[in-house]
């Protein structure tokens, strides 16, 4: 119940970056955005949560793929399906299914956790080679890099049931009971639980380059922009408001359905009973959607500056600590740290931090402290993650991208791009805040896919 495109180009990257959402139910962190049904918090994303490339979601939980392999879950966890496993932090792909959770490794091998009812959280032994994935109910299915697909667990319906013919398989999504394949040359191939027709492709459907199962519907993204959708339709997912074009994206809930625009905007249709359908406006510049039962996610462009612990040395007399030099003040410090002085075979050297616009600004020794020997260690507490982060949005004016950031005043900052996350270029000249508010405007258009606003020395 997750599509995700790759970082747009620059045309349809102008319309980027909300990084706050003010609508009710909706909620943010980092770069992923929320809204629906929240009775498991499933909507409630964990505050720094930042750096995210890929969104997953599941029944009524959620699982978000960082750009150093590290993978994130929040929401119900009843069948320990937000237990994320301590050794998982080289992941490339993730899928959530009801109940479930699963990651992709770099090596092509699959790691599952939740429900496991139907073995649908154990892969077959010696499967490798896995490049994506996707969950239903009790199933679980997988494509390789040879284009074969290998589903097992929950079989009442052949869901597990791969097709002989089936090959050149590029993506598959899953329902409840049944799963579509798309294979390389955009045909689509469907098979499981059929009752509201869900797995009748439409006859003359051709050019597919996505597709998302739905609980008991099915709906297919073609090359042209265009949406189609078939299955069960108690609830209108399966109505695609007319004139829909442009989409590069799609999702399906258990009966909703959910298209994303090239300009970076989210349609949905189908039950709306907790305002699934109803796309927060302030939701725009999304690159990646994901639907659950009855919530959705979001990914934008945005990548917001994570708290950083400030550090320092001292300075050593006669075996006492006499000074300490504040090599990095740090951000996100809210309150006083503490301040410890360890090691170096010595004792009873104390200090105390001064902080200002969320920065140490010094560290100051009260008791220097005798005996030591080499030269120990100062520890400074770290800031509080749980502090909300600053608000960023972007807006078009003039053929120009616009940013907006709420900072703190008083201090300078850099904006800075990157294509990949990883790799971060500075952009323009470093920003004196003289308020809580900085807008830089980009007189080129932009070719990079994600910004972020960090400290400038």
């Amino acid at each position: 119940m997750v599509s995700h495109r790759p970082p747009p180009a620059w045309t349809s990257l102008l319309l980027a970056l909300t990084a706050w959402i003010l609508s009710a139910g909706s909620s943010l962190a980092g770069t992923v955005l929320a809204w629906g049904d929240n009775q498991y918090s499933q909507t409630n994303v964990p505050i720094r949560l930042a750096r995210v490339v890929s969104i997953a979601s599941g029944a009524y939980h959620n699982v978000a793929l960082r750009s150093d392999g590290s993978v994130a879950v929040w929401g119900w966890n009843g069948y320990h399906q937000a237990d994320l496993p301590t050794d998982l932090h080289d992941a490339k792909a993730v899928a959530a299914g009801w109940n479930t959770a699963f990651a992709v490794r770099k090596n092509g091998t699959v790691v599952g956790w939740g429900d496991t009812n139907y073995s649908q959280t154990m892969p077959p032994a010696g499967l490798t080679g896995v490049t994506a994935i996707a969950a239903g109910y009790g199933h679980t299915v997988a494509v390789r890099d040879d284009g074969s697909v290998v589903a097992w667990g929950y079989n009442q319906f052949g869901q597990t049931n791969v097709p002989i013919s089936l090959t050149n398989a590029i993506a598959v999504s899953s329902g409840d009971s049944h799963v579509l394949a798309l294979r390389s040359d955009g045909t689509v191939t469907a098979w499981g639980f059929n009752f509201f027709g869900q797995t009748n492709v439409p006859l003359d459907l051709s050019g597919v380059k996505a597709v998302a199962a739905g609980a008991y519907h099915s709906v297919a993204l073609k090359n042209d922009g265009t949406v189609v959708a078939w299955g069960n339709n108690d609830a209108g997912q399966t109505n695609v408001p007319p004139g829909l074009g442009d989409v590069v994206a799609i999702s399906a809930g258990r009966n909703h359905s959910l298209a994303l625009k090239s300009d970076g905007s989210v349609v949905g249709w189908g039950n709306n009973d907790y305002a699934q359908s109803t796309t927060p406006a302030a939701i725009t510049g999304i690159t990646a959607i994901s639907s659950g039962f009855y919530h959705n996610l979001a990914l934008n462009a945005v990548d917001l500056p994570q708290p950083r612990s400030a550090t320092a040395v001292p300075v050593l007399f006669n075996g006492s600590v006499i000074a300490i030099i504040l090599t990095d003040g740090g951000t996100g410090y809210q309150g006083v740290p503490s301040v410890q002085i360890v090691g170096g075979n010595g004792s009873n050297a104390q200090a105390f931090a001064s902080v200002s616009g969320g920065r140490v600004t010094s560290v100051s020794v009260t008791n220097p402290g005798s005996g030591y020997q080499s030269i120990p260690e100062v520890v400074i507490q770290a800031p509080d993650d749980s502090i909300p982060p600053p608000v960023a949005t972007a807006a078009l004016e003039s053929g120009r991208l616009k940013l907006a950031f709420n900072v703190t005043s008083g201090l300078r900052y850099q904006l800075q791009a990157s294509t990949d996350l990883q790799t971060w270029v500075s952009v323009g000249n470093p920003i004196n805040a003289s308020t809580t508010s900085v807008q830089q405007v980009l007189d080129t258009l932009p070719t990079s896919a994600y910004y972020r606003l960090v400290d400038a020395p």
